[in-house]
């Protein structure tokens, strides 16, 4: 275990562990696989400027593997704009709307409302997370300008491209 630069816990080992599950997977032209696992890292450390470099080649290759594919059909406005690999999110805001719920602004436009209990659940884990559990801890979340992504006063925080991309939406 090593602490982070805020001070919270993670483990080095399952970084790396991940991350290097992440190339093995985007060496086999797994994109979407690697993808996953450089979100698990992140997770842990979601500073970790490897990964983060990482996972933007496997963005980039499936957004050309993306391309390739569309190259064959008419592609719509909608559709090349969904293919861009180069932008990286980053919270500009966020408000708590429910006991795990967050609005979340992001730095291209979009608002999601996110429902963070499945994760608090599954994959949010250890004894940074612990206090999440509790309602009136999870609602003192706010804006982590620094890193571009919501946090709590313990260190806790959640990576940026995984609230834009992995959690679920509020009903």
């Amino acid at each position: 275990m090593k602490l982070t630069r805020k001070g919270s816990l993670m483990s080095t080992p399952d970084v790396i562990t991940w991350t290097k599950k992440g190339y093995a997977l985007y060496a086999q032209k797994r994109n979407e696989e690697a993808l996953a696992a450089y979100e698990r890292a992140l997770i842990l450390d979601p500073h970790n400027a490897t990964t983060r470099a990482n996972k933007a080649d496997a963005l980039q290759a499936l957004g050309s593997a993306k391309q390739d594919q569309q190259a064959k059909a008419p592609a719509t406005a909608l559709q090349t704009a969904t293919m861009q690999t180069d932008f990286i999110p980053e919270v500009t805001a966020v408000q708590v709307i429910s006991p795990f719920g967050l609005a979340v602004w992001f730095n291209d436009q979009t608002q999601r409302h996110i429902d963070v209990g499945p994760a608090l659940q599954t994959f949010l884990t250890g004894p940074v997370f612990e206090p999440l559990h509790d309602p009136l801890f999870f609602a003192q979340a706010f804006l982590d300008s620094e890193g571009g992504t919501v946090a709590w006063p313990n260190g806790a925080d959640i990576a940026p491209e995984s609230l834009y991309e992995d959690f679920p939406l509020l009903a």
